[in-house]
């Protein structure tokens, strides 16, 4: 499962650069695309990246329950630490697919 997961991921990542440029010029037109394809690329990409990587993940972690080892020191490993944060991504994942698809018909 995890190579099929990652064939699909890679496709859907490379597929998305090129039809971010089509749909910046559909939605604005082609005089200003270089701006707009911009607003598309730049802000999506930084508000996924802070709201995945620093404000979900880490969140979900501090959440996760800490088992406290022989040295006294509270730590996670395994699905018990990070299993949210994958479901909430899949999840989102799923949503940009069903997006795309209407945003395709």
């Amino acid at each position: 499962w995890v190579i099929a997961g990652t064939l699909l991921a890679g496709l859907a990542f490379g597929a998305i650069w090129p039809m971010m440029v089509i749909l910046a010029s559909e939605f604005f037109g082609s005089r200003r695309l270089s701006e707009n394809y911009l607003i598309f690329e730049g802000i999506g990409g930084a508000l996924a990246f802070n709201g995945i990587s620093n404000l979900l993940a880490s969140s979900v972690f501090d959440q996760a329950p800490k088992v406290v080892s022989g040295n006294c020191r509270g730590e996670c490993h395994g699905a018990a630490c990070f299993g949210l944060a994958h479901l909430v991504i899949v999840g989102l994942c799923m949503a940009a697919a069903c997006a795309a698809t209407l945003l395709s018909l």
